[in-house]
């Protein structure tokens, strides 16, 4: 697309701008508090007929290209509308990582034009996003971290997108996570509560569970298996971005999303082996 996106004065002459920047996509390992590895797809989602012929079911999407591992860059182009909101899917087929689909309305390619003329301009961070994924049933925890590692059923088939909170010593949370499409999770505890240090050899936790009600049905073979997978809404970024903006509830996955509601089984208390993974032998009931 050139033209339309702007020029800039050279040494040479007036030039047309061939890129814009419509939206940078970093993604966050959860645990690690730091860039994602390779392997996790980005892309936009997209209706069947600005789709090639054939695509995946699983990946309705035009895909980002790669601007290094965990990141992905949308630019403006005539190949699918802007003036919409962007739906966007990350997903790891390694499995280290639960799937997120976010919604946000995009800055425009006219509001960015605009800008440049009656400053102050549209900075690049306004059009970054970083959310945080959380470790998934492939996920391998570094030596030394404490962990919950289960499944959430209900009535024994996996609950879906479930969500957990475990709540330790004073009723604090002290870790979060989110469980996949096989209700399987994996929940890092990263804090002892209200107990001053030195750790305990263990921890007591309670496992607070949300997830969707009445349970969605699930995909049927050879279609999308993420389309019952919560579309979680964004607000767009201020000019110039503000710390919310950039780090949320939201953003961390720690929020509750529409349509989720909390527990009513009786799940037992946990002691959780500090340092330690914890391999729970029997499903979290879940009962809403």
């Amino acid at each position: 697309m050139t033209g339309g996106l702007g020029t800039i004065d050279t040494t040479v002459g007036t030039a047309d701008v061939l890129h814009r920047l419509l939206l940078a996509v970093e993604c966050v390992d959860a645990v690690l508090r730091r860039r994602s590895g390779a392997g996790v797809r980005i892309g936009r989602e997209l209706p069947a007929l600005l789709l090639p012929p054939g695509s995946d079911p699983d990946w309705p999407c035009l895909e980002l290209p790669a601007a290094g591992p965990g990141r992905g860059v949308l630019c403006f182009d005539h190949r699918s509308p802007v003036h919409t909101d962007l739906v966007l899917r990350i997903v790891d087929p390694a499995r280290r990582f639960v799937a997120r689909r976010l919604q946000l309305p995009p800055w425009q390619l006219a509001e960015i034009l605009a800008a440049e003329q009656n400053l102050p301009v549209v900075p690049a961070g306004s059009r970054l996003l970083r959310p945080w994924l959380a470790p998934g049933s492939g996920y391998r925890t570094p030596r030394g971290v404490t962990s919950i590692r289960g499944r959430v059923a209900r009535a024994g088939r996996p609950v879906r997108w479930a969500r957990l909170v475990a709540i330790g010593p004073g009723n604090q949370p002290v870790g979060w996570a989110h469980a996949d499409d096989r209700g399987e999770f994996v929940l890092v505890v990263d804090s002892t509560g209200t107990l001053p240090p030195p750790a305990p050899g263990s921890l007591p936790i309670d496992l607070q569970v949300v997830a969707p009600d009445p349970a969605p049905p699930p995909p049927d073979p050879d279609t999308d298996r993420y389309a019952d997978l919560v579309v979680e809404t964004l607000t767009r970024s201020a000019n110039p971005p503000t710390p919310q903006d950039l780090d949320s509830d939201v953003l961390r996955g720690r929020a509750v999303p529409p349509g989720y509601l909390p527990n009513t089984a009786a799940v037992p208390q946990l002691n959780v082996p500090v340092g330690a993974e914890l391999t729970l032998p029997a499903d979290i009931p879940f009962a809403a």
